[in-house]
């Protein structure tokens, strides 16, 4: 059984600033969990229609793709949502 959720931390974006102060959170992982990290480049990116790249596929893909590889999950998320 597969599912997937966001995260509710927002904060500053990393990096900007350098001297930008950040909030810590902790969210507990068991070991087959896997953490998708992806910037806003991604959900603005457009596809061949011109629509921009949904969060709620960007999770759908993850759920049939989360035992592969990162490598292999980048490559799914390019074919299946960004090219498609």
């Amino acid at each position: 059984h597969s599912s997937a959720g966001m995260l509710s931390h927002e904060g500053f974006p990393l990096a900007v600033l350098p001297d930008a102060v950040y909030e810590t959170h902790f969210t507990p992982f068991a070991p087959d969990d896997v953490l998708m990290l992806f910037s806003d480049g991604v959900t603005e990116t457009k596809n061949p229609q011109g629509f921009c790249v949904a969060e709620s596929d960007l999770m759908e893909c993850l759920k049939k793709n989360h035992q592969q590889s990162s490598a292999n999950v980048a490559e799914r998320t390019k074919k299946d949502i960004i090219d498609r």
